[in-house]
């Protein structure tokens, strides 16, 4: 009578499997890390050798990459603090320039709208006494002798709306 002796060979398998699994994961962190550091070198040297909006478009197009590439180990860089990598420490500090930068381009866009939006007003309520001024000499469309001295003030009138110089039209 001997001992019988199994083997599970399907544990083993599933051990293998593991550490293989284990070691993937290792050698892909390993290879994001690569991955972002040498993109983030990219963008900074993008945005440092020029500015032009084609440059940022590309800049903003790798940070975003960066971003999906890192999202985990920036997460738990920053969940961590003093704990990170060097290389996760350049990463995130990089994203935060990025994020920085993002936010002063979206406030400058704001005001410049908000800017337009004004000038748009203003143009609005010139158009409008323009059309109030010509019904008003349509209005008054009958001959005279006093048509110059008409004409005259249709002109101050338009040049206290626009800022003309009505001095050179009469």
């Amino acid at each position: 009578n001997r001992p019988a002796i199994q083997v599970d060979t399907q544990s083993m398998q599933l051990q293998q499997l593991q550490a293989t699994v284990r070691m993937l994961q290792e050698e892909n962190e390993g290879l994001g890390r690569q991955l972002a550091r040498a993109l983030v070198e990219r963008t900074s040297s993008m945005l440092s050798s020029s500015d032009s909006p084609t440059r940022q478009n590309a800049s903003a197009e790798n940070t975003t990459q960066v971003n999906v590439v890192t999202d985990t180990n920036v997460g738990a860089c920053a969940s961590r603090g003093a704990s990170c990598s060097r290389g996760d420490q350049h990463e995130l500090a990089a994203l935060r320039l990025e994020n920085t930068r993002l936010r002063n381009t979206s406030d400058t866009l704001r005001r410049s709208n908000e800017l337009l939006q004004t000038q748009v007003d203003q143009l609005q309520l010139k158009l409008q006494r323009l059309e109030t001024v010509f019904d008003n000499m349509q209005g008054h469309s009958r001959v005279s002798t006093d048509d110059s001295l008409a004409a005259r003030n249709w002109v101050r009138m338009i040049s206290s709306i626009d800022g003309w110089d009505s001095t050179q039209y009469c």
